[in-house]
């Protein structure tokens, strides 16, 4: 029996550029395997605290919608590389999630906000991708794109509340 962070059991599930549309459950499945269970750990203590902090104030309709719109631009980002990659992990979609609930959330002022989105970018900036990474796999740069992807996704449904709040008629 293998493991699931075994690469025989690895190499079926994650993206990877010699798979990308050839098996096209892989756009999907490769959000969702790990390369070990730190890294699985890493990626659901981080979901938990961001669903913990958003959960009344983001409906599950808008999270379906952030996750297949960044799981997308993941994975299209993806396909527009054009090296030998693999991609396997959530954290790319964790900090989109992340990026995406700080702006929405509004218990927080704008200064708290715009403070934590700044950590959040520092703190990508200085997260070292180990060795083993570096060569093949698009962590580094999928963060940042889920990062981004995260703020105009929050940007859009933002002035999509504006916009519902204005031009709603009092009857």
């Amino acid at each position: 029996m293998m493991l699931p962070f075994e690469d025989g059991w690895q190499h079926h599930w994650r993206l990877s550029s010699a798979a990308f549309f050839s098996e096209p459950w892989r756009l999907i499945s490769a959000h969702f395997t790990h390369l070990n269970y730190m890294h699985a750990f890493t990626n659901c203590i981080g979901m938990v605290c961001i669903f913990v902090v958003s959960h009344k104030q983001v409906s599950l309709k808008s999270w379906s919608v952030i996750s297949v719109y960044l799981i997308a631009l993941i994975d299209c980002s993806l396909y527009l590389r054009s090296d030998n990659w693999f991609y396997s992990g959530s954290s790319s979609l964790v900090i989109g999630w992340c990026s995406f609930g700080i702006l929405v959330v509004s218990q927080y002022s704008r200064l708290i906000q715009v403070v934590t989105l700044i950590c959040l970018g520092v703190a990508l900036l200085f997260t070292k991708t180990p060795d083993y990474l570096i060569q093949y796999s698009g962590a580094t740069t999928q963060h940042w794109v889920a990062f981004t992807g995260g703020i105009l996704g929050a940007i859009v449904l933002l002035a999509i509340r504006h916009w519902n709040a204005k031009h709603v008629k009092i009857a």
